[in-house]
């Protein structure tokens, strides 16, 4: 029997490992709220939407092990600032840069979106047309990728046969993005809602450390809020 609510949580921008900051109390931090939230209101997983560490691949497996400490499953992507090559990332986390996860009648798509010097990509597009149309039948897809691809913010890039995928498939109900520790809201392009969560450490961006919690409610409703420890910031309808 389908739950009545599918609930996601997705943080970005953990930045474990940057020098002068306090990235250690940032992630326990980070865990403790995301554990206290799950014993009130069950969160079926979670998405470390990139950035997991700053610059320095021997914090890898102290960041994955920290994570660890959640209490729900997780999922991770690789980013500009996650400075490893592919097989020890897929050693650690066991996944691949790009890859997929399907829950009941939902699709949730992951992208890498940048090399490892940092710079910023496009994803691979080919894979992404071969799983968007894979799941063209899905009730929603869900996408996670680091760097938004609509040009729109300070640290976009610009890939328009991306959007233009995007619009396409109709049940791409939302495109969610990190990166940009500044932005907490929502962007629509190309009918496409591409959806921020400030960030969760690092020593920039919105004035509180944060995450989004996504609730997928019945057939044709997708509700997504920010959170600042037990405090609701904001609420979007998709």
């Amino acid at each position: 029997m389908r739950k009545d609510v599918l609930r996601i949580c997705v943080a970005s921008n953990l930045h474990f490992g940057q020098k002068d900051t306090d990235y250690l109390a940032f992630a326990n931090s980070f865990i403790s709220t995301v554990n206290g939230f799950n014993k009130k209101e069950k969160i079926d997983f979670l998405v470390v939407n990139g950035d997991l560490v700053h610059d320095d691949s021997k914090f890898i497996m102290p960041v994955r092990d920290k994570l660890n400490e959640l209490d729900m499953p997780y999922y991770v992507t690789k980013v500009n600032h996650d400075t490893v090559d592919e097989k020890p990332w897929k050693d650690c986390f066991k996944t691949e840069f790009n890859h997929e996860f399907v829950v009941e009648d939902d699709a949730l798509i992951f992208l890498n979106t940048s090399d490892y010097a940092g710079a910023y990509l496009c994803p691979d597009l080919s894979w992404l047309k071969d799983h968007l149309e894979k799941h063209k039948n899905a009730r929603n897809i869900l996408v996670f990728m680091h760097i938004n691809p609509a040009g729109e913010t300070k640290f976009a890039a610009e890939c328009d046969e991306m959007l233009n995928l995007f619009s396409s498939y109709q049940n791409v109900r939302a495109v969610f993005n990190g990166h940009d520790h500044e932005e907490d809201g929502a962007i629509l392009q190309k009918s496409t809602p591409f959806i921020f969560d400030g960030h969760i450490g690092g020593s920039w961006g919105v004035n509180y450390h944060g995450f989004r919690i996504i609730e997928i409610r019945g057939k044709d409703k997708i509700i997504t809020y920010m959170m600042n420890q037990d405090k609701v910031i904001n609420k979007t309808k998709t």
